[in-house]
């Protein structure tokens, strides 16, 4: 389409300005019609249809990088393994031994195992862990009263 500079209504006559928007309208509108309407269900299902195949295919890469790891890695996995698992035996025969509890042995050597074990010893010294310790144990504070009926009563109101 050519450009042309609106004529102003003194050149001519009001009626060519209005018959060129005219038609400028009316091909903008057909174009619009042109154009078939989306069918968003469609497309919905078409996204949701590769997102799925996305995820599939995600999964079966994060299968493939496992195993395929590599000898090394698995060596490496197996030998923290083996060292945490002596470690803890490790503990648990010093603590045996030492008659302390095992999970106030936090080292992971042999070495710094036994120095933990040690200090604890020491900080114990000859306190061995014991039961509650109740002062007078099995002893009357007070003579029996002679009538069983009236101290029975007593007890029971708090008075006696």
């Amino acid at each position: 389409m050519s450009e042309t500079a609106p004529e102003s209504p003194a050149q001519g006559d009001g009626q060519s300005t209005t018959t060129q928007s005219t038609t400028e309208d009316q091909t903008t509108t057909e174009d619009q019609t042109t154009q078939p309407e989306t069918d968003w269900k469609a497309e919905a299902r078409k996204w949701e249809q590769r997102a799925k195949d996305n995820s599939a295919a995600a999964k079966k890469l994060a299968d493939a990088e496992a195993a395929n790891q590599t000898d090394t890695e698995r060596i490496t996995a197996l030998e923290k393994e083996l060292a945490e698992s002596k470690a803890a035996a490790l503990r648990a025969q010093a603590a045996a031994e030492a008659d302390v509890p095992v999970a106030l042995i936090t080292a992971s050597t042999e070495d710094e195992i036994k120095a933990q074990v040690k200090a604890l010893k020491e900080w114990l010294g000859d306190k061995k862990p014991g039961g509650n310790h109740v002062p007078r144990e099995g002893r009357q504070t007070k003579p029996p009263k002679s009538d069983d009926k009236k101290a029975f009563a007593d007890f029971l109101t708090g008075q006696g």
